[in-house]
């Protein structure tokens, strides 16, 4: 029993009945029963720790998550189920944002993302230039409801699967992802070759 609590079973008893036990035989049989009553309350105390995210044993963690509806298959430690539990309430408020889309790829593949709509460019009364600064679109409603997802680094195969898995359960169901974009690789520097390199032409400046 915790110490702000008493359930002493004797005390709850009628004054009378405690009085007319002369015997002991009343007492003994109650001391039974709070024996009994006080191993249910320490069950009922253990089940606050088995709910409470941080003290609950690593073979409660699946059931938690199965409780909240866990949508996500993938498998994870812990100290990562703990995280996820205590954050898919609000991952579940942002399904169907670009705000969510970049917060559930930093917290599954640990990744800065960009959502950018494919039709980002658009021209502004009066200052837009035809074929300077904006872009004419196809008619077409998949392009409108389209969008990129930029990178902040190459990914593997296996983390191109899991991203596109994350941005279709995320995105809003109307629109389409249209492309993972990942930044390019840098090309390895060019050697200036005696009597053939120019200055200017085949030349590139990179870092030591």
């Amino acid at each position: 029993m915790t110490a702000s609590r008493v359930f002493e079973v004797w005390q709850m008893l009628p004054a009378h009945l405690r009085r007319s036990d002369t015997s002991g035989d009343l007492r003994a049989f109650i001391r039974c029963l709070q024996a009994a009553i006080d191993l249910l309350l320490a069950e009922q105390d253990r089940w606050l720790d088995i709910i409470d995210l941080r003290w609950a044993p690593e073979a409660y963690l699946d059931l938690l998550l199965a409780d909240l509806g866990n949508p996500f298959p993938f498998a994870l430690d812990a100290i990562s189920k703990r995280r996820l539990a205590s954050a898919l309430v609000a991952m579940y408020r942002l399904k169907g944002t670009a705000q969510g889309i970049e917060q559930v790829l930093r917290f599954f593949a640990r990744l800065e993302v960009r959502v950018v709509p494919h039709l980002a460019v658009g021209a502004r009364l009066g200052r837009a230039r035809l074929g300077r600064d904006f872009r004419l679109g196809s008619g077409e409603r998949y392009h409108r409801y389209a969008f990129d997802v930029v990178m902040d680094r190459i990914l593997t195969d296996d983390e191109r699967r899991q991203v596109r898995w994350l941005v279709e359960y995320m995105k809003p169901a109307h629109t389409h992802l249209r492309s993972i974009v990942e930044p390019q690789p840098i090309p390895p520097p060019v050697a200036w070759q005696l009597g053939r390199g120019h200055l200017g032409r085949n030349t590139a400046l990179h870092g030591v």
